[in-house]
């Protein structure tokens, strides 16, 4: 019976980094995006058209990614807190775009 309480432990706290998820992306994309998109601009631009990913793998803490349509372009671990997460995508992806463009 532990296996059903792990899966749907497992299962709960997926379902809730993705509603916080797709809550931030939709702040970040909505009218009400001032606040995020003046602290992330690199970030809030670059979801307009390609994706970023902000998970928790195993032993690795919080990873972030930015990817486009030819795959993934920055990717960085061992975050602990979103907010680091967030500042090493934007820095990120600015420098992606400073190095391509």
């Amino acid at each position: 019976m532990w296996w059903f309480w792990h899966s749907f432990f497992k299962f709960s706290i997926h379902y809730q980094q993705y509603c916080n998820t797709t809550k931030m992306i939709a702040s970040m994309n909505g009218s009400n995006n001032s606040t995020l998109a003046q602290k992330y601009p690199a970030v809030a631009s670059w979801i307009k058209e390609d994706t970023i990913e902000i998970t928790h793998e195993f032993r690795r803490d919080i990873v972030a990614r930015a990817s486009d349509e030819e795959g993934v372009i920055w990717e960085g671990d061992g975050f602990r807190t979103l907010d680091e997460a967030m500042q090493a995508l934007e820095a990120g992806i600015e420098k992606w775009i400073k190095d391509n463009f």
